[in-house]
């Protein structure tokens, strides 16, 4: 970590910072879910 991550960390509270890596996590989730029913409702269509 830099000194400007150290600093904004002790800007946020423990709470802030967890919500989103949570909030990044579901995102990233979702988008994953996405693309992989999108192929596969892509490739039961097709055939």
């Amino acid at each position: 970590m830099t000194q400007s991550d150290t600093e904004e960390a002790t800007k946020k509270t423990i709470l802030e910072i967890v919500a989103e890596r949570e909030q990044k996590r579901r995102d990233w989730i979702e988008n994953y879910l996405d693309r992989n029913l999108n192929s596969y409702t892509k490739k039961t269509t097709n055939s």
